[in-house]
């Protein structure tokens, strides 16, 4: 097997292990990750993903669709349905006013990840997750998809300065 293969297969893995992407993303690449956001795109939730959700067609559901940078490289796209009613107030704040990524924005609900399916993409991505997000409690209040790109491998094993981070 590669070098690169092995270190691709890492990075799923570590992932996939997560219970934040964000968080998994800030600490692969050594560096604060932003979410950029992708402004005037909306995509209504499907019948599948409020079935996963547990929610109603009326339930109201928001979309975000975002770039994740670490330093200035897009490293993720993401598309995010969440339930707003199921974060605070400052939280909704944040996702609209902020560059935080979701994953940091509503850790205080102590989310989990439950990935339901992984596809391997073509360039430039290297692959993609999908998940459900439940609180600490088990509530589910989002559902993502994440498509990762290339890009992010050269970032493994750095820190801001340019060292080599403890793996």
């Amino acid at each position: 097997m590669t070098a690169s293969l092995v270190l691709v297969e890492r990075f799923n893995r570590t992932l996939l292990r997560a219970t934040s992407v964000s968080f998994a993303l800030q600490e692969w690449c050594g560096d604060t990750i932003r979410s950029v956001k992708i402004e005037d795109v909306t995509k209504p939730a499907t019948p599948e993903q409020r079935r996963r959700l547990g929610i109603s067609p009326q339930q109201a559901v928001e979309y975000r669709s975002v770039h994740l940078v670490c330093r200035d490289t897009v490293i993720t796209h993401a598309e995010i349905w969440y339930l707003p009613d199921c974060l605070t107030a400052e939280m909704r704040d944040s996702l609209r006013t902020t560059e935080l990524p979701f994953g940091v924005v509503v850790q205080a609900l102590r989310q989990k990840r439950e990935n339901f399916a992984v596809y391997e993409r073509a360039s430039p991505f290297i692959f993609e997750h999908r998940a459900v997000l439940v609180t600490g409690t088990g509530t589910p209040f989002g559902i993502v998809h994440e498509r990762h790109r290339a890009e992010v491998l050269a970032f493994h094993g750095q820190s801001t300065n340019g060292a080599q981070a403890a793996n």
